[in-house]
């Protein structure tokens, strides 16, 4: 008789989709906070020179998403809802928008 049941992580205890979304999510935020700190870096009077680092930063970005078996998913479902998403471009579109913001208001 082979008994069956839910994959669970043997540490926690914990549900494996309950674990993998914790660690999706976690990598997710590592990511952002990566490309945050990236930009931080570069935000001083990179100019050009930044926002020609930003524009590859979020092309390699967009690389890596498409090559992670999740993101493929959710892409697929994006796809078949006919919704176009470019991670990369607008979290760096985003941040170089906050950037000349901030560089525009006086001291």
């Amino acid at each position: 008789m082979e008994l069956g049941g839910a994959d669970v992580d043997i540490i926690t205890g914990s549900p494996m989709a309950t674990i993998q979304k914790v660690r999706e999510e976690k990598r997710v935020e590592r990511i952002i906070s990566d490309y945050q700190s990236l930009v931080n870096d570069l935000s001083g009077e990179g100019g050009e020179v930044l926002k020609k680092i930003a524009g590859l930063y979020a092309n390699r970005i967009n690389e890596l998403i498409t090559t992670d078996p999740t993101c493929r998913a959710y892409q697929t479902i994006f796809d078949d809802m006919k919704i176009k998403i470019n991670v990369g471009k607008k979290m760096i579109n985003s941040k170089l928008d906050e950037i000349e913001k901030s560089k525009q208001q006086p001291l």
